[in-house]
């Protein structure tokens, strides 16, 4: 239940002013909590020319107008019947709990503004990591995800759309306008060994015409409940470009959003450049866990020996490896699948097609595709332990095997454990 205050200040009008002076009264109540003044029974009647209340609004107010208020109500009471202890440390408690409700909005008004520039702050520092990620990736091979194309409307013009078919042997693919609209629908399938198809569009329509010039979607039927279905890029990364939207990579002609990017692979130049590093930056990589690309077998024909094979494909594609000998002949072949980490795992006990034995030398692992699809590689990864140096060639030494430093492919700081 709240609590009037209210002021009749005529009295104070008629020792300063004449007895004609406008009748000037104010109501004010707090809410129920007693935190705050309720605007809807807090108003100012009359004249207010006598400067006693604030003008500054005649519906809501403030802690001074209530303070104002008390005081010319403690000023303008009847001396014959004054304002009792009681009545009067009550309104004064009002007093101080509208002073604190105004310093607690205060405060939550301060504390919300230091979060939003602390927002902005972090907004800016994530901005910076993503363009220093973008340029990063100049000179990489990349896969982006192809959301959509830009179609000129020249004659015989044809735009080439790879699409990724995961297990599925065929697709419609959809060309929408900006509305949302099937301008197109193009069918894709003879899927190659990588599970991926091309489809040309040559601005034609479903209706019969010929698009007009603009930027178009591209929507894989079924890709909102199969994530290896999508249309993408492959190629290296020549540039990077910023706005007010973010990174944008020029890839195989194209502006790419750099968060479209699903895979990144060094390319032979980024390798060679690696195998240049100095000892002593090698050795700054002892404890990191790395990836490092490794087709070879060292096989000693020893009792139950097993080798472990990790190749880097797209998750649930079908992944063909084959065992070569040195002088280049298939010993062994295997069939597998890459699992949603996109690695797939296979274990040669040095077992030939034939049913024998290999005898002891090394061996190297071919993967079907890999030729024409750079994201294809077989690799080892763990924490580096050892740097060695070998006819001037900085190797690294990674789960008791060396390897070049020009075979790294990413690298991550150690897990604690």
């Amino acid at each position: 239940m709240s609590t009037p205050l209210s002021v009749n200040v005529n009295s104070i009008g008629a020792v300063n002013q004449s007895s004609t002076t406008p009748v000037t009264t104010v109501t004010a109540s707090l809410n129920a909590d007693g935190t705050s003044v309720d605007p809807t029974t807090s108003a100012t009647t009359g004249s207010t020319s006598d400067n006693l209340v604030s003008s500054t609004s005649n519906s809501q107010m403030n802690d001074q107008d209530f303070l104002q208020l008390f005081v010319a109500e403690m000023q303008n009471q009847d001396p014959t019947s004054p304002m009792d202890d009681s009545q009067m440390m009550t309104q004064m408690a009002q007093l101080q709990s509208l002073e604190s409700s105004t310093n607690m909005q205060k405060a939550i008004d301060d504390l919300s503004a230091s979060y939003k520039n602390s927002l902005s702050a972090q907004q800016n520092v994530v901005t910076s990591m993503t363009n220093a990620t973008a340029v990063s990736l100049i000179g990489k091979e990349v896969r982006v995800q192809q959301k959509d194309l830009t179609y000129s409307g020249l004659a015989d013009e044809n735009d080439q759309i790879q699409v990724n078919l995961g297990s599925n042997d065929s697709a419609d693919v959809q060309i929408l306008d900006d509305k949302g609209n099937v301008v197109k629908t193009l069918h894709t399938g003879d899927k190659d060994s990588q599970n991926s198809a091309l489809v040309a569009w040559d601005g034609s329509t479903d209706a019969g015409g010929y698009a007009t010039a603009g930027t178009y979607k591209i929507n894989v039927v079924g890709s909102d409940t199969d994530s290896s279905l999508y249309a993408f890029v492959d190629n290296v990364v020549q540039g990077v470009s910023f706005s007010s939207t973010g990174a944008s990579l020029q890839v195989g002609g194209k502006e790419m959003s750099v968060t479209d990017v699903m895979n990144v692979s060094t390319t032979e130049d980024a390798a060679s450049s690696m195998a240049t590093i100095s000892p002593s930056t090698a050795i700054g990589l002892i404890g990191k866990n790395v990836r490092v690309r490794d087709d070879s077998i060292t096989y000693g024909a020893e009792d139950r020996e097993n080798h472990q094979i990790n190749v880097n494909a797209n998750a649930g594609s079908p992944v063909n490896i084959s065992v070569l000998d040195s002088e280049g002949n298939v010993i062994d072949t295997m069939t597998g699948t890459a699992d949603d980490n996109g690695t797939a795992t296979f274990s040669w006990s040095g077992q030939t097609t034939g049913g024998g034995y290999a005898p002891a030398g090394t061996y190297s692992v071919q993967i079907a595709g890999q030729d024409v699809n750079p994201s294809l590689y077989a690799f080892d990864e763990g924490t580096v332990d050892g740097v060695s140096t070998l006819n001037g060639v900085t190797q690294l030494t990674i789960n008791g095997q060396t390897v070049p430093v020009s075979s790294i492919i990413d690298i991550t700081a150690a897990t604690a454990g």
